[in-house]
């Protein structure tokens, strides 16, 4: 038979494992299964302002009006962090009707950037998401990959091309601002 040493707990370890233990149960009541099928109602609930009707409005404009006009159209949602811009995009896309001018999803092409992506990466980005062949776009050939891609997104009838966090585009045009931030100026 071994001997076993017993050490008796501070009262201050006693005292973190009780709020520990406490810390526990309450995460796993807030987050139960039960809780979270109840946040998910409020999580998916969309609130439509008036303004976010408008703008839902200018992308159907700007949608209807890429198959009509051969002069490209564009727009910029611009806002803060947390208003909506992404949702709205979301929103528009999951709403597009399904009519003879399109198909489920199809005419828009949605990218939504990682911070300090390269022009040549979101180049590369949209040809993977028209599964064009992985090639690889860099400085040396994007002027020739840009062109491929704006034939590629005219093939595939992209009327839209909504890009997310389009201030990530970091090229060796860019321009640093005052405050230290990147300013794009190369444009797709």
């Amino acid at each position: 038979m071994t001997n076993r040493e017993f050490r008796l707990a501070e009262p201050e370890e006693l005292e973190i494992e009780a709020t520990q233990r406490r810390a526990r149960e309450r995460w796993l009541s807030t987050y139960s299964a039960k809780a979270i099928k109840q946040g998910a109602g409020i999580d998916n609930a969309l609130v439509k302002h008036t303004r976010f009707q408008e703008l839902v409005g200018d992308l159907e404009r700007m949608f209807l009006l890429g198959k009509e006009l051969r002069q490209p159209v564009g727009g910029v949602i611009n806002g803060g962090a947390g208003v909506g811009k992404s949702t709205l995009c979301r929103y528009f896309m999951d709403t597009l009707p399904l009519h003879n001018l399109t198909e489920s999803g199809s005419g828009v092409l949605y990218l939504r950037l990682r911070r300090g992506r390269s022009l040549a990466a979101v180049v590369q980005q949209i040809l993977g998401q028209l599964q064009y062949p992985l090639f690889k776009v860099n400085d040396a050939n994007l002027d020739a990959k840009r062109s491929l891609t704006l034939d590629a997104l005219r093939r595939h009838k992209i009327r839209l091309l909504l890009i997310d966090e389009a201030h990530q585009v970091i090229t060796r045009n860019s321009a640093k601002r005052d405050d230290g931030s990147w300013a794009a100026t190369h444009s797709v």
